[in-house]
């Protein structure tokens, strides 16, 4: 457990062995503070340096592999899977120079070795493996070996094979928890940093209802930067419940979820902002059983809806000359809702296998126009046809299984967010970024109440 600075203590700023650097080592808010700040600041020099933004790439990776053969135990392993996962989106809006799919591969790699380096891959629940080995048999669907479209639409439920397998395994102290939460959280803070600059200071931004400028997405994807904010909400969120001893940095990291939610609007994209509301209001129903959380619960759901309805909404929304609102309003799915009736045409035609890994593109064709999918549900279908739905079925399961194996409402609030904050992201993301498999692995831990941060404790036995 971190020692806290006690602020009762008088400091006699004028002795000669006063360290501030002492004080801020043992102050733990101010080093969460210095934690993000230090993020933003780097993310601030990658936006401007790929150079940069490939070195802080490789030297995370190259860090966890260090990690991984030199601790005996795997807590600092999985600290840089959840880096990864956060950052895997900065990397990309920084242009570093690092194939597509590195996030997942990354992760895959550094979880997948850790199983065998301490012995517990073979030990590992059933179901993930079935789940993947159904979207196997497709890949004979293709008339040539088309590696971009296997890796791109297969890396995605690999990652969460493995990821659900690990952390099966895994038992963290709240304080572990806490600190995964804040590594998670860091890149992504950073990423929200760099778009408020550019919304900041662009010129002559034109928002209309039915797109807005890829500026206030910081120059990417405007689905998938909303995506990973959603992702930063849900981690913020936990980190707030989960913070019992310093009340201001809780009210603070609540207020880095309003940002998020204010800056997620700004994208147009809503996918990530319901994704990340929704699983915050499924936390929310859960935690209402836990007498001894009840009222932080109620308190950080308060204020991340209210300030987000009363005060951060009207402001963008004046801002966006009135264009939030109608934004909003609209139920249009911007072509989502034709590409998955395309995917269930092509379940129909082809029911047995489907029509392979990535093959789905051409026939959204007959009601939208040549795309990849958006909505992991219905690809499953289109691309593995039969054998897609019976995965689809076995992930459904697991998330039952995982949800009521546990009475306690922690436990089960977690999972229960977690699982939720994945299911929805497939919706309108499909598995473009390593994040919903990891969220949906790490719905799978066992959460030891204490607040011991100095090492794993003991993994559950199963």
């Amino acid at each position: 457990m971190y020692r806290q600075y006690s602020s009762n203590r008088t400091t006699d700023f004028s002795r000669p062995h006063y360290n501030p650097a002492r004080l801020l080592t043992q102050s733990y808010p101010l080093r969460v503070g210095a934690w993000l700040i230090v993020n933003m600041l780097i993310a601030v020099v990658m936006e401007r340096s790929y150079i940069v933004a490939t070195a802080q790439a490789l030297i995370v990776v190259a860090l966890g592999i260090y990690w991984l053969l030199k601790d005996s135990t795997p807590r600092r392993v999985i600290y840089v899977t959840a880096y990864i996962t956060g950052a895997e989106l900065l990397w990309r809006t920084s242009d570093a120079i690092i194939f597509w799919e590195f996030g997942k591969y990354s992760v895959i790699l550094l979880l997948l070795f850790s199983l065998f380096k301490h012995q517990r891959f073979f030990q590992s629940p059933k179901l993930p493996i079935a789940y993947f080995i159904l979207l196997i048999p497709s890949i004979a669907l293709l008339t040539t070996f088309d590696r971009e479209a296997i890796a791109f639409n297969l890396s995605g439920p690999l990652a969460l094979v493995v990821t659900t397998i690990y952390f099966h395994h895994v038992k963290l102290t709240l304080g572990q928890l806490k600190r995964l939460l804040l590594v998670l959280l860091a890149p992504i803070i950073a990423l929200a940093f760099i778009a408020s600059i550019s919304t900041i200071t662009a010129a002559n931004l034109e928002f209309t209802a039915s797109s807005a400028s890829r500026i206030t997405s910081a120059g990417f994807g405007p689905n998938q930067v909303s995506s990973i904010f959603g992702l930063g909400i849900f981690a913020a969120y936990w980190y707030a419940i989960l913070e019992r001893e310093h009340r201001l940095l809780r009210i603070f990291v609540i207020l880095l979820a309003v940002w998020l939610v204010g800056q997620s609007m700004l994208t147009w994209s809503r996918g990530g902002l319901w994704t990340g509301l929704g699983s915050i209001a499924i936390a929310t129903l859960f935690l209402l059983r836990d007498r001894r959380s009840l009222g932080v619960v109620l308190t950080a759901s308060a204020v991340i809806f209210l300030m987000s309805l009363f005060v951060v909404f009207p402001l963008l929304n004046d801002f966006t000359g009135g264009t939030l609102v109608e934004r909003l309003r609209e139920t249009d799915l911007t072509g989502r809702g034709l590409i998955m009736q395309a995917d269930l045409i092509t379940f129909r035609q082809h029911p047995l296998f489907g029509v392979g890994p990535g093959q789905s593109a051409a026939f959204h064709a007959i009601t939208f126009r040549y795309s990849a999918s958006h909505t992991e549900y219905t690809r499953l279908l289109s691309e593995h046809g039969s054998l897609g739905l019976i995965a689809l079925l076995l992930l459904i399961l697991i998330s039952i299984q995982r949800l009521f194996r546990d009475s306690s409402p922690l436990r089960q609030s977690f999972t229960a967010s977690a699982t939720a904050w994945t299911l929805l992201y497939m919706v309108h993301a499909a598995m473009r970024l390593v994040a919903p498999a990891y969220i949906f692995g790490l719905g799978g831990i066992d959460i030891d109440p204490s607040e011991n941060e100095d090492g794993l404790s003991e993994d559950k036995t199963k």
